[in-house]
């Protein structure tokens, strides 16, 4: 009798048995799978996916040469350049001749000023590949960067040779001539290339920085209208077009300019909004409300253009009016529950910046029980929530949001803020670095990510970043200058004359100013003096440019023609600040302390709003042993300066040294509260609150309050504030970890010691606290202040065995 198999069974069994076929698979036949399924998600447009199959991949090969490839290729196209190097590297560490890589990875290098090592993968790509066309580029490049001319032309025609057609090349020849101040030739060059390229968006900017530095507008505006017409998907160009018919106060063409990107999205309120901006800019108010009127009456959706019409409210201080308007359009909305949940944010908002915060959260809440997970909602809890000092709810609204909203540049610059100020920096910087991916380097963004590089002191990051976001945004006068700083103070003398080119189509005196500083720091001095002058005369940003030619004077060892020159500007004009200052500066470099002591009175009177002549003359009276009239001095400034902080810190300062801890711990205290990003005021007030309040408990919450923030940086001093309130507060454990690297940061600071030495012997570790605190003694009562609580915990340890 034949059995008939039911068919739930069937399909159990054909599962099965495909189960143990899958299971006959080896690893490397699962590799190639992964691998080749990679490929056609990549070919598809599908990089998500295709990650997905190669970190399968990886899984089953960490070193597999393909799929780092891979991934390196998918993190280049989202721009996450630090991801990308770490797979090119590891891609080396399997096969160090792999050429593509070794190009890539040289780029990035030059991008962050690392020639050398750029130039060493550009010297082995070639000799692996010497005919490779992007590996003679990258040594051209380089070289250029370097300063020798003649190789880099050698070689970029060489790659040219190869490739007629390599914009690269051509944009290295291009160098080569603005270099040599031959701009018909740069211009020549670029002419041929963009003829041979006219899609070719990179040659067109290249040739765009050569018309702008020509400095003829009206060939600069023929050639970006043709490159609009060129590439009219390139929004910003006409945004471009737009900006240079502004500054030359040609406001009808900009207005159509920004007329027809509105016309081309009528489903977008946005450029609409920006005519209306335009409007209100040139034209005032009441054309910007004008306009408002008319794009409420004519679009489909009139709700952006009426929250527009509140905002103008509310920025011109009408702001009753602006908040009525708001709160009848929830009322008009409320059976649209989320349009009027996204309105009541707009005026939870506004609360927010008027400082009403209960109102503001009152708001908030309704819109969170209609919708518990809203980002925008969440977001403004968050910044309530930092405002008010609770960071880690703070933490948890951000965490909250972005998860619904991973790429909200805006959450994510929050999230950083509130990481920094929880103590967590090392967070703080993927959530400024993933922002600035998120807005596209927006310029205010990408600052606030180089200040956090700044910071953790890392130059090398801050040329990258600023590289790629000049790239994005090459007009920005913000990044431009921030890049060409970055490029002086790391000694890159090509690269910063080259930011200065494109500058000058933003702000002449500034590109002025690097192109000065560029020559001197190629020993060039008199050019410099040149470009200088011709700034000084103009009378352009004075102060800047006295500096800028004390400072070439300076380094070419010409100190008696500077006070000369000082001289000369302070007989036309006696009551010039800077000229008093940097005079007063040459005076006490040559020990002259009494006429510095002049100039620098005479600076402060000229200009009382000055707060570094007023610390420069502090400083000098107690260099002269004169320590109350510093402090006079410095208490006499601290109501006129613009900003009081290092006058603060200075007082701090003297007084801690003359072991008055009172009025110590009073001027750091005023200094956090003006500044309560201040990581120095934050560890100096901390610092004394427990060296000197260590018995008053309120004195040790403060302290714990506040030196939250420097829970994660490695700083030594920092590193050894923390560990130390954290030992008052019962977390002796704790506070070792981060006193071992302070007292290895601060071998010979006395107080560092101590601390070390205290924690060792609260943890019973005799053997180990012992050396430290016999150091600390050692170091006797002048300068340490805790040098009888480090007797007696030395003491009071048991005897060595």
């Amino acid at each position: 009798m034949k059995f008939k198999r039911s068919g739930p069974l069937r399909v159990a069994l054909t599962l099965a048995a495909g189960l143990a076929l899958a299971g006959c698979d080896s690893a490397e036949d699962r590799l190639a799978r992964h691998l080749a399924n990679a490929e056609e998600h990549l070919a598809a447009g599908a990089p998500e996916k295709a990650a997905l199959e190669l970190r399968n991949a990886l899984s089953l090969d960490a070193n597999n040469v393909k799929a780092h490839t891979g991934m390196a290729t998918i993190y280049e196209g989202q721009r996450n350049f630090p991801a990308m190097l770490a797979h090119l590297n590891k891609v080396l560490e399997a096969d160090p001749t792999n050429v593509d890589a070794l190009i890539k990875v040289g780029q990035m290098m030059m991008l962050g000023n690392r020639l050398d090592e750029a130039l060493t993968n550009a010297n082995e790509a070639l000799a692996v590949a010497p005919q490779d066309v992007a590996a003679m580029v990258l040594k051209a490049g380089v070289s250029l960067r370097l300063g020798n001319f003649a190789n880099a032309v050698e070689l970029a025609q060489a790659a040219i040779a190869l490739d007629p057609d390599n914009p690269t090349a051509h944009a290295v020849l291009i160098g080569e001539r603005l270099q040599a101040g031959d701009a018909a030739g740069a211009r020549a060059i670029a002419d041929d290339i963009t003829t041979r390229a006219p899609q070719d968006l990179g040659v067109a900017l290249v040739k765009l920085q050569i018309v702008e530095q020509e400095g003829d507008e009206d060939a600069l505006i023929a050639y970006m209208r043709e490159m609009v017409s060129r590439f009219p998907e390139q929004v910003v160009l006409r945004r471009g077009l737009a900006q240079l018919h502004i500054r030359r106060n040609e406001y009808d063409l900009a207005e159509a300019e920004l007329r027809a990107i509105a016309e081309a999205a009528p489903d977008d309120p946005q450029p609409a909004l920006a005519v209306v901006q335009f409007l209100n800019t040139v034209s005032g108010n009441d054309a910007a409300r004008a306009e408002l009127a008319s794009l409420a009456e004519s679009r489909a959706d009139k709700t952006p253009f009426e929250i527009a019409l509140a905002e103008l409210d509310y920025a011109v201080g009408a702001k009753d009016e602006a908040q009525a308007r708001l709160e009848g359009m929830i009322e008009r909305e409320e059976a649209n529950a989320d349009v009027a949940n996204s309105i009541r944010l707009i005026l939870a908002r506004q609360f927010l910046r008027d400082e009403k915060r209960e109102e503001a959260l009152a708001l908030v809440q309704s819109v969170l029980e209609a919708d518990a997970a809203s980002v925008d909602a969440l977001a403004i809890r968050s910044a309530l929530r930092y405002d008010a000092g609770d960071y880690d709810a703070a933490l948890l609204d951000a965490r909250a949001a972005l998860a619904s909203a991973p790429d909200n540049a805006q959450l994510l610059l929050l999230a950083g803020r509130t990481n920094m100020r929880a103590g967590n920096a090392d967070l703080a910087g993927e959530n400024f670095a993933s922002a600035m991916r998120a807005s596209g380097y927006a310029p205010e963004v990408t600052m606030e990510y180089v200040s956090y590089l700044r910071l953790r002191q890392r130059s090398d990051a801050i040329l990258t970043v600023l590289t790629e976001a000049v790239a994005r945004h090459p007009s920005d006068e913000t990044l431009l200058t921030e890049l060409a700083a970055a490029q002086l103070r790391a000694g890159d003398w090509v690269g910063a004359e080259e930011t200065s080119n494109r500058l000058a189509s933003v702000d002449k005196d500034t590109a002025q100013r690097v192109r000065a500083a560029s020559l001197s720091g190629r020993e060039r001095f008199d050019e410099s003096l040149a470009l200088l002058g011709e700034l000084a005369e103009d009378g352009e940003g004075q102060d800047s440019t006295l500096a800028s030619i004390i400072q070439v004077y300076a380094r070419a060892g010409r100190i008696e023609e500077a006070r000369t020159f000082l001289n000369d500007v302070l007989t036309e004009n006696p009551s010039n600040a800077r000229a008093l200052l940097l005079r007063g500066f040459l005076s006490a470099s040559e020990d002259d302390l009494e006429a510095a002591e002049a100039d620098y009175r005479a600076a402060v009177a000229a200009d009382p709003a000055d707060a570094a002549a007023a610390l420069t003359l502090a400083r000098l009276l107690l260099a002269k042993g004169d320590e109350a009239a510093a402090i006079a001095a410095a208490e006499e400034s601290i109501p006129t300066v613009s900003s009081a902080g290092m006058l603060r810190l200075f007082l701090g300062g003297v007084h801690e040294g003359a072991r008055r801890f009172d009025e110590a711990i009073a001027q750091y205290r005023a200094m956090f509260e003006e500044q309560p990003t201040s990581l120095v005021a934050a560890n100096n007030l901390a610092s004394l609150l427990t060296e000197h309040k260590a018995d008053d408990p309120e004195a040790i919450a403060e302290a714990a309050r506040i030196s939250v923030v420097l829970r994660n940086i490695e700083v030594p001093a920092f590193q050894d504030t923390y560990g130390w309130v954290q030992h008052l507060n019962g977390d002796s454990e704790l506070a070792l970890r981060h006193l071992i690297p302070a007292a290895d940061g601060l071998p010979d600071n006395p107080y560092v010691r101590y601390h070390i030495g205290a924690v060792y012997a609260a943890l019973g570790d005799a053997a180990a606290a012992r050396p430290h605190l016999e150091a600390a003694v050692a170091a006797g009562t002048e300068g340490f202040s805790r040098y009888e609580a480090a007797k007696g915990v030395l003491e009071g340890l048991p005897p060595a065995q």
